[in-house]
């Protein structure tokens, strides 16, 4: 989870995050990114991978908070996200991205 968090801040100027030492549980029991069972069962891929993803929200998000036109902001990246997903060349899965423990 701190990757993605990393992930968001680099996107965000003036974001600021810490780690909290407390006893806490491990995440990885309570949050799972993983599209296996829809692969396997339905024969689906991720388009985006998830540095890509993860920047998309963040910029609709960053748009948002500048009080930007929002349905224009959400066309654009439905029409990016259309283009790409009929394109022959799709992006890498986020599988490839899982950081390294």
């Amino acid at each position: 989870m701190e990757w993605i968090v990393k992930h968001f801040s680099s996107r965000w100027e003036g974001a600021r995050w810490s780690v909290d030492v407390g006893d806490h549980p491990h995440e990885t029991v309570l949050l799972k990114l993983d599209c296996t069972k829809a692969r396997e069962q339905l024969g689906w891929t991720p388009t985006l991978d998830l540095a890509t993803t993860l920047t998309w929200i963040t910029d609709w998000y960053r748009a948002y908070q500048h009080s930007l036109d929002m349905r224009n902001v959400t066309e654009e990246q439905i029409a990016r996200f259309e283009e790409i997903e009929s394109s022959a060349e799709r992006i890498v899965p986020f599988e490839t991205l899982r950081p390294r423990s």
